[in-house]
């Protein structure tokens, strides 16, 4: 099975890192495709983002963490991240593992 990435991920992904619009983004396989579940405000927090997660489901997440340097320096990080859980489905499990070579390309 192939799983595509929405086109409307890239967009809001590029908010992200470029206009600094969100925070963070969720994303969901919805079908065959990789999609945007929701984003966070510019605002939110680590726990906020967190709290977003599902307790029973796998997700694809992104990041834009702000910190300072140990020189004192404002500093910014995007990173990726595959939120796994125990309580998720098999079938999910494996879907879950397949999308995230799409993230990849």
């Amino acid at each position: 099975m192939q799983i595509a990435i929405d086109d409307k991920c890239k967009e809001v992904f590029k908010q992200l890192k470029f206009e600094k619009l969100h925070r963070y983004i969720i994303y969901k396989i919805e079908g065959e495709k990789i999609v945007v579940e929701q984003h966070g405000e510019r605002n939110e927090t680590w726990d906020q983002f967190l709290h977003r997660l599902p307790k029973d489901d796998y997700r694809f997440g992104v990041y834009d963490l702000e910190f300072k340097t140990h020189d004192g320096i404002n500093s910014t990080k995007i990173f990726f991240c595959n939120w796994l859980t125990e309580h998720a489905k098999i079938k999910s499990k494996m879907l879950y593992a397949t999308g995230k070579e799409a993230f990849k390309k």
